[in-house]
């Protein structure tokens, strides 16, 4: 049996503990091509996308998991080793599975199976001498199996899975919500290595799902730690920010894709009586913030601040020339408005003097030297940041502890 130091205890599937479920969407920001393969109809495309039953497109969830597998060896690969300098497995590392090097292979389990086969029959023939019934169920025998396999996989592979560990993780095929439009129709060309030229007769076409097309996104966790949880954030986190590429023809610029999280939940079961409530749901992403009622000055007839203010929201940028286009329009006089506003103004400032109220109490802002509406100032917010802000206490237990996991392991390479 190996020598390991795990990081936690081994996590199985048969008892359940939490259940995480992060849902959100998943937009294309490019073209995104996830083959089909070769259609060999003739007036088809060379190379049309994946359609389901109803021939709607959609986004394999097997897709999906690669793309941020892959991700995730790498990342631990270039910063982990396998062992430490005393050949103990390292806390955090990953095995090369998607490359083919699997952490445990098929004839290392058949070894593990075989040593847990050769002491559940010695510890039999001893209780036997002993006339003793009791020893080493099948059970216990089956667990430390498990457990055996557990400490000589990688990081990655007791989430994702392998060839003898279930994944923990699980991603549904992600179906289309909002169609941006048809299908494009887009062209390729082999290339003749040798000449680096266009290689004759290989011209093809193939189909791709078009920008701006929504996808309905479910990420599951089963019996997931904080750190995992963590991990996979940071992962859709390059994914939104083009560090990854889903799918084919990324070298192309395809493939680019912005995620969104409306809900994460974490699903435990219930302290009190079982019979009410089984399972407690809690949400961990704090609702999209509803968008306040807008400023309006204090002093001065409020419906008419309101016509005027409502006026200006419809603008991108605001100045005196605007108020008094306004004022013509609606054949208000300045005399009406110094009053029914209650400006405490001279006939010559009173624009200047309705801009500053309407800055003061907020309707207004500053940006680039110019006053635009708090309305548009809001809209022109990047929406990254608008999640951010969402995501930040999220970010704090699960990347946090994601942190605090990595910086637990890093010792152990600074020993090797």
């Amino acid at each position: 049996m190996s020598k390991t130091t795990p990081l936690l205890k081994p996590i199985f599937l048969d008892k359940f503990e939490n259940k995480f479920r992060l849902h959100g969407k998943l937009m294309t920001s490019t073209g995104l091509h996830i083959g089909a393969g070769a259609s060999g109809d003739p007036l088809a495309t060379d190379l049309p996308v994946v359609r389901n039953a109803v021939g709607e497109p959609y986004v394999p969830g097997s897709s999906l998991k690669g793309v941020l597998r892959s991700a995730a060896e790498g990342l631990l690969r270039g910063a982990f080793e396998r062992t430490d300098k005393e050949g103990n497995l390292s806390q955090l590392w990953s095995c090369d599975f998607v490359g083919g090097v699997p952490c445990v292979t098929h004839k290392r389990l058949d070894a593990i199976q075989k040593e847990v086969n050769e002491l559940l029959k010695k510890d039999k023939n001893e209780e036997k001498d002993k006339n003793e019934d009791e020893g080493i169920s099948e059970l216990e025998a089956k667990r430390m199996e498990v457990e055996e396999v557990w400490k000589e996989s990688c990081t990655v592979c007791r989430l994702f899975g392998s060839l003898a560990l279930a994944s923990r993780v699980r991603f549904p095929d992600l179906p289309i919500i909002e169609a941006s439009g048809p299908l494009e129709i887009r062209n390729g060309v082999g290339i003749d290595r040798d000449r680096e030229l266009a290689a004759d007769g290989v011209l093809y076409d193939f189909e791709a799902v078009p920008p701006s097309t929504v996808f309905d996104l479910l990420v599951l966790v089963d019996n997931g730690r904080d750190h995992e949880i963590g991990l996979l954030i940071y992962l859709f986190d390059e994914l939104h920010r083009g560090h990854l590429a889903l799918g084919g023809k990324s070298s192309r610029g395809l493939g680019r894709v912005a995620v969104t999280w409306d809900q994460l939940a974490e699903i435990t079961l219930n302290q009190g009586s079982p019979f009410t409530h089984l399972l407690k749901e809690e949400q961990l992403l704090p609702e999209a913030a509803k968008a306040p009622e807008l400023p309006l000055p204090e002093a001065g007839d409020r419906e008419l601040w309101r016509q005027i203010a409502e006026h200006l929201d419809s603008l991108d940028a605001v100045d005196e020339t605007t108020i008094g286009d306004l004022a013509q329009d609606r054949e208000w006089t300045k005399a009406d408005l110094i009053n029914d506003l209650s400006l405490e103004c001279s006939t010559r400032k009173w624009r200047e003097t309705i801009l500053e109220r309407l800055q003061s109490c907020g309707r207004l802002v500053e940006m680039d030297g110019s006053l635009i509406p708090k309305l548009a100032a809001d809209e022109a917010e990047d929406d990254s940041a608008v999640m951010a802000r969402r995501l930040r206490p999220v970010y704090q237990r699960f990347v946090g502890s994601l942190e605090e996991v990595w910086q637990q392991a890093l010792p152990q390479q600074e020993v090797a």
